[in-house]
């Protein structure tokens, strides 16, 4: 597997590998949402988490400002809320919970 440097990754701002299928979901990211990369990288991006539903492919993208729900078969954003707002999560083989506080507000950004 090919992993890209990435300078700003985290909320540490360390210098660590990038795996190729993250970078690819950031790629998405950026291109559907028409963002620069500067943009893109002050994003603080922590991890994503792909799965499949009804035929269709689908990721989360944990950053440290923003949660991301895309739709990489369709390729666009279903809906994006404040990192903030992220009480916890918890994933297995099948399914990942986001738990979220009152305050949470769902944006699409379509």
């Amino acid at each position: 597997m090919k992993c890209f440097p990435r300078i700003l990754y985290g909320k540490e701002k360390a210098l660590k590998p990038m795996k190729e299928e993250d970078a690819a979901r950031l790629n998405l990211l950026q291109k559907s949402v028409g963002i620069t990369y500067e943009q893109l990288s002050n994003l603080n991006f922590l991890a994503s988490f792909g799965f499949e539903s009804d035929k269709e492919k689908f990721f989360v993208i944990f950053t440290g400002e923003f949660v991301f729900f895309f739709n990489e078969t369709h390729k666009r954003v279903l809906w994006h809320i404040k990192a903030r707002t992220v009480r916890g999560y918890k994933e297995d083989e099948n399914t990942m919970m986001i738990q979220y506080g009152d305050d949470v507000r769902f944006d699409n950004l379509l």
